[in-house]
């Protein structure tokens, strides 16, 4: 028998899990036995989330061993590059001087050269004009 995320298995009956964690993806006996993606146990035993701007995280060290393009590791943490001029989530590459090259699907330069997401309801999108077409 199994029970959803946050009830554990108690005489064959689904009952609210005494340990509340939100970020848990498997309760066993009251307890959380496995963090939900982009998630880890932290040393008190409940789920943290790994840092977004983290590329390859080691689990068994709790640490970021790679950052994505823009972010620079410090200690495992990803920090914003020092050469950026200006962050820009929506940036699929940086080039050397930390100016974003091309951005990420789904994002376009405005006129500032920043890259902002397109509209979600937006079937489809002029790249050239910069509307919903």
């Amino acid at each position: 028998m199994t029970c959803f995320p946050g009830y554990s298995v108690v005489n064959t009956t689904c009952l609210l899990s005494t340990v509340s964690d939100a970020n848990c993806k498997t309760f066993k006996d009251g307890a959380c036995t496995e963090c939900s993606k982009n998630f880890y146990f932290n040393d008190q035993g409940k789920c943290i989330q790994i840092d977004p701007f983290c590329k390859t995280f080691d689990i068994s060290s709790k640490t970021c061993l790679e950052c994505y393009s823009g972010f620079r590791l410090v200690s495992g943490i990803c920090d914003f590059s020092q050469n950026s001029q200006a962050f820009d989530v929506g940036c699929n590459n940086f080039d050397t001087n930390g100016i974003c090259t091309n951005c990420s699907q789904g994002y376009y330069f405005n006129s500032n050269n920043v890259c902002v997401q397109v509209d979600p309801s937006c079937k489809t999108f002029n790249l050239q004009s910069k509307v919903c077409a």
